[in-house]
């Protein structure tokens, strides 16, 4: 009967316990499943981000080819150097391919870009680049500036500089170019105003080198190293990373898992001290009825022996199995 009793202790409180189990299960899978939607839709949201960061880049480079273009048929290649080095913070350098009667030609900016080292090694991109300018030039035959951002990069006393090919002039008089730009000063400077323009503080973007994770660019400066990222279109050597503004998809669902986590183990420790407290008192009250019972079971056990004497007095007498008056007189004393 103990056994029983144990048995049935053990098992009502895991016919409590199992909902809030199944209810954890199924609350921590819709936490995963959560995540997952977030994931999705956050990668969805840097598609959208990054597709508008390289349109506005292809504008903001087809413009300079533009007005570099304008303004080299109206002016001498020095003066528009010197209105390129004021102007604009990330240029750095024109190299001018050869033509039949001109030499290649470098004209920088800064002195760290005149050397014979960068100048060899702009000559080098340009002759692996043939089959890319001739394509540029057919292009522009059809009276259109196709730009392609070189996914080669030259570095300079530690800068990553860009190449941005692009053809000028028309029929005879067409020559190719390089625009040599810093791609940090870039993305700091034009792409920074994109990046804050499409956040509107509502997420957070940054912008960092792949190879070291160092960051370039931030639309704030409380982000975490956990990022869900692409690798920037126009640049591959850095990518563009995403987050909720206070951390990211990973931590916001941790934070939540840890809090229903904690919400259930609250739940489940209240449940058991009440299971505990109805059990300690159902307990009690067994234990009062067992004695109870005990009680009226010795009393009634203490009643029944005299009983019993008594009425085998009272049929030893009325038997008349009794021959001395003495002997009766002792059985009349028991019997009252």
């Amino acid at each position: 009967m103990k056994k029983k009793s144990t048995a049935r202790n053990l098992i009502l409180p895991l016919f409590v316990l199992l909902p809030i189990l199944v209810y954890g299960f199924f609350e921590l899978n819709s936490l995963n499943e959560a995540e997952e939607a977030l994931e999705a839709i956050y990668q969805r949201q840097l598609d959208a981000v990054l597709f508008s960061i390289e349109q506005d880049t292809d504008g903001k480079l087809r413009t300079w080819a533009a007005e570099l273009e304008l303004k080299l048929d109206e002016l001498g290649p020095e003066q528009v150097i010197e209105g390129l080095t004021e102007n604009n913070p990330v240029f750095r350098a024109l190299y001018l391919g050869p033509t039949e009667t001109d030499s290649a030609r470098l004209i920088a900016g800064s002195e760290s870009y005149q050397t014979p080292v960068f100048q060899n090694s702009l000559d080098s991109v340009y002759v692996s680049s043939e089959s890319l300018f001739s394509r540029l030039r057919r292009y522009k035959d059809a009276n259109f500036q196709k730009l392609e951002v070189l996914k080669e990069t030259l570095n300079v006393n530690g800068f990553e500089s860009g190449l941005l090919p692009f053809v000028i002039g028309w029929g005879d008089q067409k020559r190719d170019c390089f625009y040599i730009f810093d791609i940090e000063a870039f993305i700091n400077t034009v792409q920074g105003t994109k990046f804050k323009e499409i956040t509107r503080e509502q997420f957070v973007l940054v912008c960092r080198r792949i190879d070291d994770g160092h960051p370039v660019y931030a639309t704030t400066d409380d982000f975490s190293s956990d990022l869900l990222t692409q690798t920037l279109v126009p640049f591959p050597k850095y990518e563009v990373g995403i987050a909720q503004v206070g951390g990211t998809v990973q931590e916001v669902v941790k934070r939540r898992k840890r809090q229903s986590l904690i919400s259930l183990g609250l739940l489940i420790a209240f449940l058991l001290f009440g299971l505990g407290l109805v059990f300690r008192n159902i307990r009690r009250e067994v234990e009062l009825a067992q004695n109870k019972a005990d009680f009226v079971s010795n009393v009634s056990h203490e009643i029944r022996t005299p009983l019993a004497l008594i009425n085998m007095f009272a049929e030893t007498l009325l038997m008349g199995r009794v021959r001395t008056e003495e002997k009766k007189m002792e059985y009349y004393g028991i019997s009252t």
